[in-house]
C-alpha cells in the first residue's frame, strides 16, 4: 500500500513533548480533543477528475504540536462523482471522508467551512474508529504523525451504495482502490471459480481458456498435496493486465489470501503458484512460518513444467550463485536473494 512507512524510530524526550525522529523528519503524537468537534458545510474538493461535495456533516480533527494534520468527516449530505483508474466512473454518497494534510492547508482552506458544534458522542466514537482503521495508511511512524509535504492531500473515502473504498493523493490525481473491486470490474463465473477483470482486460476474450488452465492446475495441486477439492468451496481471481496496473490500484502483485480464497494476479503469472498457497493452507488451516518452504512448494507446483532442480544446479555449479547466497534463503533474508524462488 502506498505511503505506509515501516520505520524503527528513536524516541526523543523534550521538556513538554515527546516526538519521534524518522528518516522523513519528526513524527508527533496525535490528539483528538472533544473540543475539536465541528460542523462542516458546503465543503468541496475537485482535482479535475473527481468532485467531492459535503453539503453538511461533522468533523473531528487530529492535532499535533505543529498543527492540525488529520480530518475525519462524517457526512450527513454528500456526493462524489468522477473518473478514477482506467476511466472507471464513480458516483454515490459518502459513508465517510478521511483526510491527511499539511497544517497550512487546514489554515488556508479547510478552516473556511467550519463551525463549532456541540459534542455528539456517537459521531465521535465513529470518527475514532475510522482513525484507527486509516491513520496508518499515510505518513506515519506507528501511531505518530509525520507532517505531509505542503502540496500533498491524502484522501480516502467510502461510498455507501457500493462498499467501494478508495484512497488517493488527491492533488496529483493518483488513486488506488482498497476494497470494492468486485463492484467496479466485470465478473466471470464457472462453478467454484470467479474472475473479476477490468474493462480493458487482455483476457476478456479468452476468459474460459485462461480459467481452464487454472482449473487443471488446481486439480493437480490438490491431488499432489492430498487435499480434497471439496474443502475449498470457492476461489476468486482478481486479474490485472500487469504489475504496473496493480500498483495503480494499490496492489503489489501477485499474492494470495488463503483463508479468503482470493488471488490477486497479473494475467500472465504462473497458473499454479498462488493456488498452491491456498490449497496448502487448507491442509490444516495454518501457514508454515518459513518463506523457503512456502515459496519453494509454490514454485515446485507452479505448473509451468520448468525443471527448477536443473536450473538451480546450473546456477550453483557455474558460480552465478555463491555459497554465501544460499544463506539468504533462510529466515527473513529469503526475498533478498535474486534467485531465491528458483533455488527454493
Amino acid at each position: 500500500m502506498y505511503f505506509l512507512l515501516l520505520l524503527f524510530p528513536v524516541r526523543l524526550f523534550a521538556q513538554k513533548q515527546i516526538y519521534i525522529e524518522t528518516p522523513l523528519g519528526k513524527a508527533y503524537p496525535v490528539e483528538h480533543s472533544r473540543k475539536d468537534f465541528y460542523c462542516i458545510t458546503n465543503f468541496k474538493l475537485d482535482n479535475g477528475n473527481v468532485k467531492i461535495n459535503v453539503d453538511s456533516g461533522y468533523v473531528l480533527f487530529g492535532s499535533t504540536i505543529k498543527g492540525v494534520t488529520e480530518a475525519i468527516i462524517i457526512p450527513i449530505r454528500s456526493k462524489v462523482t468522477g473518473l478514477i483508474i482506467d476511466y472507471i466512473k464513480i458516483e454515490g454518497e459518502l459513508d465517510d471522508l478521511y483526510l491527511r494534510f499539511n497544517f497550512r492547508w487546514y489554515k488556508n482552506y479547510l478552516s473556511r467551512f467550519l463551525k463549532r458544534s456541540s459534542f455528539i458522542n456517537s459521531v465521535y466514537n465513529k470518527a475514532i474508529k475510522i482513525h484507527k482503521q486509516k491513520f496508518r495508511n499515510y505518513y506515519h511512524a506507528g501511531w505518530y504523525a509525520i507532517i505531509p509535504p505542503e502540496k500533498t492531500l491524502m484522501c480516502e473515502f467510502s461510498l455507501k451504495t457500493s462498499g467501494l473504498r478508495i484512497g488517493s493523493n488527491f492533488l496529483n490525481n493518483s488513486f488506488f482502490v482498497f476494497s470494492g473491486l468486485s463492484n467496479l470490474w466485470n465478473k466471470f463465473k464457472d462453478g467454484k471459480f470467479t474472475i473479476y477483470y477490468p474493462e480493458n482486460s487482455v483476457i476478456k476474450d479468452s476468459l474460459q481458456k485462461w480459467l481452464d488452465i487454472r482449473k487443471t492446475a488446481f486439480k493437480r495441486i490438490c491431488n499432489y498435496l492430498r487435499v480434497s477439492e471439496k474443502k475449498i468451496n470457492n476461489i476468486t481471481f482478481y486479474v490485472f493486465n500487469n504489475k504496473k496496473q496493480g500498483l495503480l490500484y494499490g496492489e503489489r502483485l501477485g499474492y494470495a489470501i488463503p483463508d479468503k480464497f482470493e488471488i490477486y494476479t497479473a494475467y500472465d503469472q504462473t497458473p499454479g503458484h498462488k493456488l498452491t498457497h491456498i490449497v496448502s493452507y487448507w491442509i490444516n488451516k495454518k501457514r508454515i512460518n518459513s518463506a523457503l518452504i512456502n515459496e519453494g512448494l509454490a514454485v515446485y507446483l507452479d505448473q509451468t513444467g520448468r525443471n527448477y532442480s536443473r536450473i538451480s544446479k546450473y546456477l550453483i555449479s557455474s558460480g552465478i550463485v555463491k555459497d554465501k547466497n544460499l544463506k539468504n534463503l533462510l529466515g527473513n533474508n529469503f526475498r533478498k536473494e535474486k534467485y531465491g524462488y528458483i533455488l527454493a
